[in-house]
């Protein structure tokens, strides 16, 4: 985490950005300029929409971040990489029931989140059918204001259902192991929070190799 540069403060958390942040920055300026078809507006309304996303996932982050907090927890820095953002604690509380509020705070977030953007679709006159989803990472050929939407809202979705995979270091990993702490010594519990995001891992793996998937891969590499 050490190339990385600090944008700013907050609650005395460095917000902080890795220098290869800027690639994600150049894939949505191609995807939805060049590949979808966009044109410059098109990059521009990629860039946006992109920011917009890792805006979530600072959010996320200091939901993690808060709830550590208040349990007297340091939060050296919150880093945004191009695959998302890390936040940094000082230590995990080895209390069950604080690993679980730190643990489920994130998408906590993201829940709230989506009900908000839900609201404010349906204020706009946006169509949020699921039937639409599909289209919206298909050859974005048609950049409008509602499908930048479109992309973040679902987009977020996406961030929630994928953190809650059982899979340690995920934050449904991390829950898993807070409620078997509840029961069985941490150690115990961490030992099996970790097989199961191992074999996940595995089979995540070989799917991304089987559909030359290579971001699947590279997440099973990651947990």
């Amino acid at each position: 985490m050490n190339r990385s540069f600090k944008l700013v403060s907050v609650r005395d958390i460095d917000i902080k950005v890795h220098i290869t942040f800027p690639l994600i920055l150049a894939w949505a300026a191609f995807q939805f300029g060049v590949a979808g078809g966009g044109g410059l507006g098109g990059a521009i309304m990629g860039v946006f929409a992109i920011l917009a996303l890792f805006f979530i996932v600072l959010l996320h982050e200091l939901g993690h971040s808060i709830a550590a907090q208040h349990y007297d927890v340091t939060v050296k820095e919150i880093v945004l990489l191009p695959i998302g953002g890390v936040a940094r604690l000082a230590h995990i509380p080895e209390d069950p029931k604080q690993e679980l509020v730190i643990a489920s705070a994130g998408p906590l977030v993201n829940v709230i989140l989506a009900i908000s953007m839900i609201g404010t679709g349906i204020l706009a006159g946006f169509d949020l059918g699921l039937s639409r989803v599909p289209l919206i990472f298909q050859g974005l050929n048609r950049v409008t204001v509602e499908r930048i939407f479109d992309y973040v809202f679902v987009s977020n979705l996406f961030l929630l259902v994928f953190n809650l995979i059982p899979a340690f270091p995920l934050d449904g990993g991390r829950i898993f192991r807070a409620l078997r702490a509840f029961r069985l010594p941490y150690l115990r519990a961490t030992s099996i929070a970790g097989a199961i995001g191992q074999g996940l891992a595995i089979l995540f793996g070989i799917w991304g190799a089987i559909n030359f998937n290579f971001l699947w891969v590279f997440i099973a590499i990651f947990i």
